[in-house]
């Protein structure tokens, strides 16, 4: 928190702070980049706030400061370590080499003193200068304060100072520290097709008028989460809560008639394709105000919603678990039946001349979860059985009304469900595992997909079309949606979390302590046990979507569900408009504003260094698009691209952000064998590769 010591106590603690030695700062070559947020031009600018402790004047034109005898100023507002380049300003050029700048905050800064500086101009008594963030903040952390100080004893006592603002972490080329780092693309063999489904996010209830879905390019949206569960169709916008909100039935959009007609219409005019969640659990909402541990029967909890409500978290005062009383206190009869009727009204809608409104159906939502989330009306831990149980009538029901549904299961949340299931896992210790000792000793997903594959060849009937999981990253800090650490520890965990994803040398660094490999175990598993099915990842996050390591994830994300062959993938929910997170979403949709995008064939890459690469190729237009990373965020990275086994380049676009506010900016520079990266952006290159005789596409020399 900023605070205005008393003057005296500011002057000593100033004084007393360590510093480390004088950095090296590394010379500007080319322009310098420009300002993207000014703290002080003829007065404050953006929020930023006056602090110090000498004598000054402002707001009238240049700040007028009092340097002498080690005096200084202060300007305070808490701001991102990561989100700027360096500091650009101007100081009066009598006193320049007597003036030394540092950051402050809850870590320790280095100082840096201009006379170890080149200015980039000097003009009408001013010297202007420019330093990179790589000097002032090499560990690239949060700081809260800009500090101007004198340096040595003397005449500072008019020294002006103006123009003072921070640079966008931009491809201004600095001889500062640079990262090694290669790239290369394979365009030797055929590639692997991009599915479109890739590009999906999930539909969130709180927002439900929201069109960032649209705005960032994703291509689906997914009606989902623990509400669906229990979501009544016929009553049109009544969920449960589950124990994520005290176990109550709601109108969660607060939009009075808003259902899943309102829905699948605003599907419609934001040109989304919908993933579907049906229950499978047996019981939905009968209203929207009941609740599974009402006050009035459970006197005695930990907490209780309001004195209104009075519903309760189905804990007691202890924090045990409460036996729930009979599912009718919150819920009805959701039978497949009931279900089926639900895909036959809206397919007999579409009949009607909008088109197919679902294109994928999902088999609920975490039914290893139910015990927990819904243990108000499914207290019982679910087995193997029930789970394929619940699983073949559900789509049946589905397959009824809709012959030629796409259909996805099991749903599952995580890790250790991925293996077991929640009988075993409550049952834990020695007396765990009988679940799945009875079912072949094979892991939950491996016998599902078994049992699905056995029950096809028997019957002809195909229960699953896409085998989906949900993954989220357990390391700690890393959060969910715009929540998450964002320490330089965090941020370099939360980066190299989406190893689990594809890696199966990454061992994951939470409590799983395992290889993950998600994707290829997925393959594996299919490959084996039922061959063809699709994959989908239905829920996935690795937070602070609004911070440049949150950005980073996505793009990591997003690039190896092309390259693994992915279905499916649906955000939860979504990253807000012009975020780092929504920026990554647009490298792949929408680089230039006018619908360049990562194309439908994903190829090989080879990279080294601190850096990733994603590549796409369209033959017939004869383009390339890469998407590139640099995801330390501190080094620049200047490196070789090779693209030689793709062809001869006849244009070249390039596209990069640095997360700032001015998002995905076109370089007025552009190479096919070289890539310039600061520190943690995220480079778009579109190549037009020439024809084989050495003509443009089109004819042209």
């Amino acid at each position: 928190m900023l605070a205005r010591l008393p003057t005296v106590l500011l002057v000593v603690f100033l004084l007393a702070c360590e510093s480390k030695a004088a950095p090296k700062v590394p010379a500007l070559v080319g322009p310098p980049p420009d300002i993207e947020e000014e703290l002080y031009t003829g007065a404050l600018k953006n929020g930023w706030l006056d602090f110090g402790w000498s004598p000054r004047e402002l707001g009238k034109g240049p700040a007028t400061v009092d340097l002498s005898e080690f005096g200084g100023w202060i300007l305070g507002k808490q701001t991102s370590g990561t989100h700027f380049g360096g500091l650009r300003f101007k100081v009066s050029a009598l006193y320049a080499e007597g003036v030394e700048v540092r950051l402050d905050g809850k870590s320790k800064f280095p100082r840096v003193s201009l006379d170890q500086l080149t200015p980039i101009s000097e003009v009408r008594g001013f010297r202007e200068y420019f330093i990179p963030m790589a000097a002032l903040n090499p560990k690239a952390v949060d700081f809260e304060q800009l500090v101007f100080q004198g340096k040595r004893k003397g005449a500072f006592k008019g020294v002006q100072l103006d123009d003072v603002g921070l640079t966008a972490r931009g491809a201004a080329a600095l001889s500062g520290p640079v990262a090694e780092a290669s790239f290369a693309v394979d365009c030797s063999g055929p590639g692997r097709p991009v599915s479109l489904g890739i590009y999906g996010v999930a539909f969130d209830p709180q927002r439900p008028q929201d069109d960032t879905a649209k705005v960032i390019g994703a291509t689906g949206r997914r009606w989902g989460g623990n509400l669906s569960t229990r979501y009544n169709w016929q009553l049109g916008n009544a969920w449960n809560t589950a124990s994520d909100w005290y176990f109550k039935n709601v109108d969660y959009t607060g939009l009075e008639g808003y259902s899943y007609e309102t829905f699948l219409g605003q599907q419609r005019d934001f040109g989304l394709k919908t993933a579907l969640t049906v229950p499978m659990l047996g019981f939905i909402a009968k209203d929207k105000s009941s609740c599974g541990f009402p006050q009035a029967l459970f006197a005695q909890q930990q907490h209780f919603e309001n004195a209104e409500s009075g519903c309760g978290n189905g804990l007691s005062p202890d924090g045990r678990e409460l036996k729930p009383g009979t599912p009718s206190l919150t819920s009805i009869p959701g039978p497949p039946s009931l279900m089926g009727e639900w895909v036959q009204a809206i397919r007999t809608e579409d009949a009607k001349g909008r088109g197919r409104s679902v294109h994928l159906y999902f088999l609920d939502n975490e039914p290893n979860l139910w015990s927990q989330t819904h243990r108000d009306v499914h207290p019982e831990p679910l087995t193997y059985d029930e789970l394929w149980e619940k699983s073949l009538a559900l789509s049946r029901a589905i397959r009824k009304a809709d012959p030629d549904a796409i259909i996805a299961g099991p749903a599952e949340w995580g890790w250790t469900n991925y293996f077991d299931s929640a009988a075993d896992i409550r049952a834990g210790g020695l007396f765990g595992k009988k679940d799945r000792k009875a079912h072949e000793n094979l892991p939950l997903i491996a016998w599902y997909l078994k049992k699905a594959a056995e029950h096809e060849k028997k019957t002809g009937e195909r229960v699953i079309d896409v085998l989906d999981l949900h993954y989220y990253p357990q390391g700690k800090g890393i959060g969910i949606g715009s929540s998450g650490n964002t320490d330089p520890e965090t941020n370099a965990l939360r980066i190299r979390s989406t190893r689990s994803l594809w890696d199966p040398s990454y061992r994951d660094e939470s409590w799983i302590g395992d290889q993950v490999r998600l994707l290829p175990r997925m393959r594996e598993w299919i490959d084996q046990y039922y061959p063809g099915r699709g994959i989908s990842i239905g829920e996935y996050n690795f937070g602070a979507d609004t911070h440049p390591s949150g950005g980073l994830a996505q793009a990591e994300a997003l690039g190896h569900f092309a390259q693994e062959g992915v279905g499916f993938a649906y955000v939860w929910y979504y990253p807000p408009k012009k975020s780092a997170g929504a920026q990554a979403f647009q490298a792949f949709r929408n680089y230039d504003g006018q619908g360049g995008r990562f194309l439908d064939t994903s190829l090989p890459t080879r990279t080294s260094g601190p850096v990733a690469l994603f590549a796409s190729r369209d033959v017939k237009a004869g383009k390339l698009v890469l998407v590139a990373l640099n995801e330390d965020p501190v080094k620049g990275v200047d490196a070789p691209l090779d693209v030689g086994s793709c062809g001869k380049v006849a244009l070249v676009r390039e596209f990069q952000t640095v997360f700032g506010a001015k998002g995905l900016e076109q370089l007025k520079r552009a190479q096919s064998d070289r890539l310039n990266l600061p520190p943690y952006s995220l480079t778009v290159i579109e190549l037009t590769l020439a024809t084989p005789d050495g003509a443009k596409p089109g004819g042209t020399r």
